[in-house]
Formats: structure tokens, sequence, C-alpha cells
């Protein structure tokens, strides 16, 4: 697939991640004009997890966030469909530990979603 006039924001991502350390990255802009296609036009040949949120509980959308991580991590093994981590920082460190193993692109689409289902995620994130 070819992205016209988006060759600066490839190049953009080619250098965040050939950085040494861990970059964090949000991408906003209108609706419909082809952010997670770009994101996931970069992560194509690279190890990456994509999760998207929705309008649902905190409590929905973390069950849905730890089958996805767990799932990553041990994909012979996928979680049940009950499966969750005690609580978002948990999940987060999780994937933090998986981070340590290997370079991986995070995908997180539709991110204020999560952040309006739970506020402290922001903070949680940070702090991982």
């Amino acid at each position: 697939m070819c992205f016209v006039d988006r060759e600066r924001e490839l190049l953009a991502l080619q250098e965040m991640w050939e950085q040494e350390r861990a970059q964090f990255l949000i991408l906003c802009g209108r609706r419909r004009i082809g952010k997670t296609a770009l994101l996931l036009h970069f992560a194509r040949h690279r190890p990456y997890l994509y999760w998207v949120a929705s309008r649902l509980s905190s409590e929905t959308l973390l069950r849905s966030f730890s089958r996805t991580v767990h799932n990553y991590a041990r994909p012979q093994s996928p979680a049940g469909p009950d499966f969750t981590y005690g609580d978002w920082a948990t999940a987060f460190g999780q994937l933090g530990a998986l981070t340590q193993e290997q370079r991986l692109l995070v995908v997180v689409d539709e991110f204020p979603y999560a952040v309006e289902a739970e506020p402290g995620l922001p903070s949680i994130i940070q702090n991982v």
C-alpha cells in the first residue's frame, strides 16, 4: 500500500523507532484521515501490539487490553474470555515487561475512550 504525502510521517516514525530509548507518540487529528492505517503500515514489518479502545466500562476495557497483552506474550496459550489482570497498572506493567525483552511497537487506538472510562490511565502509563 502506498501512502500519498506520508513520507515525512513515515520517516519521523522510523527515526523514533531507531532511538535507543523507548519513545511515546500521541498521534491525533481529524477522524478518517488515515492515522491508524499509517501506524499499521509502519508496524507491518516490526513486532507490534495493536489494541483499540471503545466506549465501554473500564472493567470491560481492562479485560480486552489484558487479553491482548497476554495473547501477544503467549500466543501458544491464548487467554480465555474472562481473563484479566487485576488492574490497569498490572496490565501496563506486563506490557512494560514485554518491551524489556524486545523492541515493541504498541498502538493504542481510540485512546480517549479508554481515558474516558479510566481517567487515571495517563498517570498509570507514565509510571510504568
